[in-house]
């Protein structure tokens, strides 16, 4: 982190920083595209959240927490995506979602043909012990995320699936994109 009198900054990759405005008490993304406010939240606070929408919408609260995280993973794509190849943009995005907290990637398959992406995340700040009221809700946003994401990149509708989970005991959490089997269906899902 660098600081001057008025800016603290962090330089990320592809050209893009992470600013503190200390006049204006803010922090901005910058990149060659502009720029775009930003602020940082505890993974604390965000269970509060997801607690706070479990008490009101009980059932309906993964399905409200996965199209929150599918709208915050389009928007992070339209400024993540500054190329046109998608290996390019796949190795933006771990580098870019490592840094801000979410966890470590490993990528274990790409298949940008087939629509296809396998990955593992580390020390996802997401998961939460399995006695937690909020256990059954703590990861939907992020595969919700992913979804919009993955689907921005591809250029078409993409369905997630966790496959392996921390808050259930093994080592790390792990992800499938892929096309929908059956346009529109997520019957893979329940596999």
């Amino acid at each position: 982190m660098k600081n001057g009198d008025r800016f603290a900054w962090l330089e990320l990759e592809n050209e893009r920083v992470l600013i503190f405005d200390r006049s204006i008490g803010r922090f901005i993304l910058s990149d060659k595209r502009g720029d775009v406010n930003a602020f940082l939240m505890t993974a604390e606070s965000f269970t509060t959240i997801t607690d706070e929408i479990n008490k009101l919408f009980g059932t309906a609260t993964p399905i409200i927490l996965q199209k929150a995280g599918y709208g915050a993973g389009r928007s992070a794509a339209k400024h993540l995506v500054l190329s046109d190849d998608i290996s390019t943009a796949v190795k933006t995005i771990f580098n870019s979602v490592s840094r801000w907290g979410f966890g470590s990637y490993e990528l274990l398959e790409f298949d940008p043909e087939n629509k296809f992406i396998r990955f593992r995340l580390h020390n996802c700040v997401f998961a939460v012990p399995r006695n937690s009221p909020n256990f059954l809700n703590s990861m939907q946003y992020l595969i919700g995320f992913y979804k919009g994401y993955f689907s921005i990149m591809f250029g078409i509708e993409v369905d997630c699936k966790e496959t392996k989970c921390l808050s259930l005991g093994d080592e790390y959490c792990e992800f499938e994109v892929k096309k929908p089997v059956i346009s529109g269906s997520a019957e893979w899902m329940l596999e």
